[in-house]
């Protein structure tokens, strides 16, 4: 028998994960044999916990995605780092969102022509990075020099360790929490740099094989692994639009 990949398949009429992430209350809707089973019971409860600590729940911030995790979000760097740090630049960040944004949801993104203000207090005013061209949804992208900006840096020198997705957390709860009327109507999301250098280091095989490349190679090496987690966070937020009617599916 000859393995092939499955090019497409029918969607389950039954809810996924992420359309359980983005309305737990479904959870709550069992039948009543399930409900009669404390195994089964259990083993939801510890479901509905892992997903709302992993990802947040919809709640009242309903105009604000979930933190779609694809990445650890932290890099440390120093000269004892026995590989090269590696973080994406916004430009090229930008330029991936928007090519798989368009390519996986046909959902095309610009850049937002309004700057942010450098005066500005409060970080629920800054402009979202990326917006459609009715401004009604956005993307905000947070980088390593975000995180240091928003004091998510720790260290200093040649030592230092960027809090990337720790960041990018704070900043959506931001979001979440602007109940101005006019930012209500933006669908938002909040992607950051997965420093995928960080998660392949733990791994000993991958870091004896990263210690034989050159400089460039640990580089390309970075930037596709991190090129890949990016679009995957960037194809949960689309399927949470398509989820919440944002965007037809």
């Amino acid at each position: 028998m000859e393995v092939r990949p499955v090019k497409s398949y029918k969607a389950p009429d039954y809810p996924d994960e992420r359309e359980v992430q983005a309305h737990p209350e479904l959870l709550e809707r069992l039948p009543e044999r399930w409900r009669a089973n404390p195994m089964v019971i259990a083993a939801l409860g510890m479901c509905t916990a892992a997903m709302l600590a992993g990802c947040g729940a919809k709640g009242e911030d309903g105009n604000v995605a979930p933190l779609f995790l694809h990445g650890g979000g932290s890099m440390s760097t120093g000269c004892v780092s026995v590989v090269r740090t590696f973080f994406l630049s916004e430009s090229e960040a930008k330029e991936i969102i928007r090519a798989e944004a368009e390519l996986y949801g046909n959902l095309k993104l610009e850049e937002n022509p309004v700057q942010a203000d450098p005066d500005a207090l409060r970080r629920a005013d800054k402009p979202m990075d990326l917006i459609t061209e009715d401004g009604k949804i956005g993307v905000e992208y947070v980088s390593a020099g975000d995180a240091a900006a928003w004091d998510w840096k720790e260290g200093g020198g040649t030592v230092a360790v960027y809090n990337v997705k720790d960041a990018a957390e704070e900043h959506r709860g931001i979001l979440a929490e602007d109940d101005r009327e006019e930012q209500r109507a933006v669908s938002k999301g909040v992607l950051y740099d997965p420093c995928a250098c960080s998660d392949l280091l733990d791994d000993e095989e991958t870091l004896r094989e990263l210690t034989e490349m050159t400089g460039e190679e640990q580089e390309e090496y970075f930037r596709k692994a991190d090129e890949e987690a990016l679009r995957a966070q960037v194809r949960d937020f689309i399927d949470w639009l398509e989820t919440e009617g944002v965007l037809a599916s």
